[in-house]
């Protein structure tokens, strides 16, 4: 990698490196398993209810691809919550980071395709709404956090900068 590259990867990142820890792997953790069950649990359904459809073919596929996506992420998340702190050289290195969003992007892509499909065998119209709303919840998610983030860290410049200054 470029070192150009290497240190606008670590710009980018630094705000992740600096609040990411074990109690986030934890989370992580959990939300893998859950996941994986609900991939699972679509994956049994599709299998009682019969493939009868190119879309349940679809749903089901992605179902179970996703399942060892989302057992592989756990155990993951599992060794880093185990190991704690003393693990964050490693899971803070830029490829690994890279690596573990890519493999959480398409357990999200294939479990969020999976259940569209599974809606859509049953009423097209109501996929529709269900990825339209999705979409709606997603957009409001990412301003609401490019919100928080921008006034955490004005906050941030300007406490920094009143102590800075009553120390004079």
């Amino acid at each position: 990698m470029k070192q150009e590259t290497q240190q606008g990867l670590d710009g980018a990142m630094s705000h992740l490196k600096a609040h990411w820890g074990p109690i986030h792997w934890e989370g992580s953790r959990a939300m893998s398993l859950g996941c994986a069950g609900v991939s699972t649990g679509l994956l049994l359904l599709i299998a009682q209810v019969g493939v009868k459809s190119t879309t349940l073919i679809f749903s089901l596929w992605c179902s179970a691809i996703a399942i060892p996506f989302w057992i592989g992420l756990w155990q993951v998340c599992d060794t880093y919550s185990f190991w704690g702190r003393r693990a964050e050289g490693h899971y803070n290195q830029i490829g690994w980071i890279l690596t573990f969003t890519l493999l959480f992007v398409v357990g999200v892509v294939l479990l969020f395709a999976a259940i569209a499909a599974l809606v859509w065998s049953l009423l097209p119209g109501a996929a529709v709404a269900f990825i339209v709303t999705s979409v709606i919840a997603l957009t409001f998610a990412g301003v609401h956090a490019k919100q928080v983030k921008d006034l955490a860290e004005s906050t941030s410049r300007d406490e920094a900068l009143q102590r800075s200054e009553t120390k004079r």
